[in-house]
């Protein structure tokens, strides 16, 4: 590379504009998977609850997988996954709750005192397991699955679908009832539905004190307040039924119905759509969404079925290069000289950042004391057909912009 006006010497490294795999989505369990449940990461082990093949585990972040249903019986209908250090417990469609202490080598049916056997959600807080059903509301068990009571005070609503905890608060989406809000561990609950247009509550998570609700018609609320208030954080998700959430740190992900994932770094402002390489079609339904600190990984119900996964950390970098506002590239595709044009009235320019497609930064350099060019080039001969981003840094702001080198 030739210098540019700031100076500087690029070195860039150039990724294709046909990404590679580790650049989007790959399906990491096919169509023999089935049609995926529920999804629950525990480190690099991934867990996947199916409709017609039980459980199945991956040691390896998805790279293989095993069944694991030596207990489960003939109920291989898994609708609910959750792991406490070493102890992992399912729900069924029909025959309530299994318990492993051994990763999933074996399972022990843990019932007693449940009932209403559709077990559609699980969340553990503490030493507290929690058990949405779809008939009889929520049970609590104390003792590690070894008993449940029924803890359904002022629940006005008997079919869970969804259950999260922030805190020492325990939230329960129900398909007819909206949202109710426990403080004292399942004991009693209130109603928590002050802004929610949408009775039917497909799916809740939880980031630190902000918990966010996804309805039937496609909306996502959120509030801020223990659920005392809510507001529709739904600009740029489609309005599809049916939605799946998880959470990474302030980053919340969607899954939709035929329209792929979602992503929200602005606590649902805006959404983007994260679906390079990920079939998305008719009947292609998003039903549940895992994060652990190398991938997301998607559950999909259709004719590709499945689990899906995408590196956490490109998905992350690149979108948040999104979110920088546009300086001005020309000509763009560009096949020799591009020329960057950005406002040089402006407070002092900081840096100038390279990054690839990846979202990786690979160069930054500080402009020459009192360089205030509103004009950079940049001699692009010598590169590879490509995508980069190049971001201009000023004291408070930032301003980005994209080109392709033919």
């Amino acid at each position: 590379m030739k210098k540019i006006t700031f100076p500087v010497y690029i070195i860039l490294s150039i990724l294709i504009c046909t990404f590679s795999a580790s650049a989007q989505w790959e399906q990491v369990l096919g169509v023999s998977g089935g049609n995926v449940s529920c999804l629950a990461d525990s480190g690099s082990n991934i867990f996947t609850g199916t409709y017609q093949r039980g459980v199945l585990v991956s040691n390896d972040n998805g790279n293989s997988w095993a069944e694991i249903n030596n207990g489960l019986g003939t109920d291989t209908f898994i609708l609910s996954i959750a792991i406490r250090d070493s102890n992992i417990f399912t729900g069924t469609s029909g025959h309530g709750v299994f318990r492993s202490s051994n990763g999933g080598t074996s399972w022990t049916a843990a019932n007693n005192g449940l009932s209403g056997y559709g077990i559609v959600s699980l969340v553990i807080n503490d030493t507290n397991i929690f058990a949405g059903t779809l008939v009889n509301g929520v049970f609590l068990s104390s003792d590690n699955g070894a008993s449940w009571k029924e803890v359904n005070n002022g629940l006005k609503d008997s079919i869970i679908s969804s259950l999260t905890i922030s805190g020492s608060n325990i939230f329960a989406g129900t398909f007819g009832g909206g949202v109710f809000l426990s403080t004292d561990n399942g004991s009693s609950w209130t109603a928590v539905n002050n802004g929610i247009t949408d009775s039917v509550i497909y799916c809740l998570t939880a980031s630190g004190s902000n918990i966010f609700a996804g309805t039937l018609n496609g909306s996502v609320f959120l509030s801020s307040n223990n659920g005392s208030s809510w507001t529709a954080v739904d600009s740029g998700l489609p309005k599809t039924t049916g939605i799946s959430l998880a959470a990474s740190g302030s980053n919340i992900f969607a899954g939709t119905n035929e329209r792929g994932v979602y992503l929200t770094t602005n606590n649902g402002s805006t959404w983007t759509a994260v679906n390079s390489g990920l079939t998305v079609y008719p009947g292609c339904l998003i039903t549940s969404l895992a994060v652990n600190d190398s991938y997301i990984y998607a559950g999909t119900q259709s004719n590709e079925n499945g689990v899906w996964r995408r590196s956490l950390s490109e998905v992350l970098a690149v979108e948040n290069i999104r979110q920088s506002k546009s300086i001005s590239i020309y000509p763009n595709p560009a096949s020799k000289e591009l020329r960057i044009s950005y406002d040089g009235n402006r407070e002092r320019v900081e840096k100038a950042v390279i990054f690839n497609v990846l979202g990786e930064m690979i160069y930054t350099q500080q402009p020459e004391t009192g360089n205030m060019n509103k004009e950079t080039r940049i001699d692009v001969s010598a590169l590879p057909s490509g995508i980069y981003f190049v971001e201009v840094i000023y004291e408070n702001d930032k301003w980005l912009g994209k080109f392709v080198k033919e």
